[in-house]
């Protein structure tokens, strides 16, 4: 669904731009690459939050952490392009999250 940008008579949602970004963005990367980054971008929140966990907080890492988050979503949006909409198992998960909390 890459949607061309200099078609000047394509209308396009904030959601749909930027869908066409991910799915540029993939085209031009590559999947395997695309997996790799995401890789990383795991790896750096787990990294900062690690850290967070041994040091505590401070606003550095806080901003470390924002940044790791920011990657881990922009990196979560390029799987879905690579993999397809996942919803079914948010949902399946979030109620399995739901009746942890309900639990107590």
């Amino acid at each position: 669904m890459i949607i061309p940008e200099n078609n000047p008579t394509t209308t396009l949602t904030p959601e749909q731009e930027e869908m066409a970004l991910y799915e540029k963005a993939v085209a031009i990367r590559g999947k395997n690459e695309t997996i790799k980054d995401a890789m990383d971008s795991m790896s750096g929140l787990a990294l900062a939050l690690s850290k967070y966990l041994r040091d505590g907080e401070s606003p550095a890492l806080t901003e470390q952490i924002q940044m790791a988050r920011a990657n881990m979503e922009v990196s979560m949006n390029l799987l879905h392009v690579i993999f397809g909409d996942c919803s079914e198992y948010e949902c399946f998960v979030l109620d399995e999250l739901r009746s942890v909390v309900n639990a107590f």
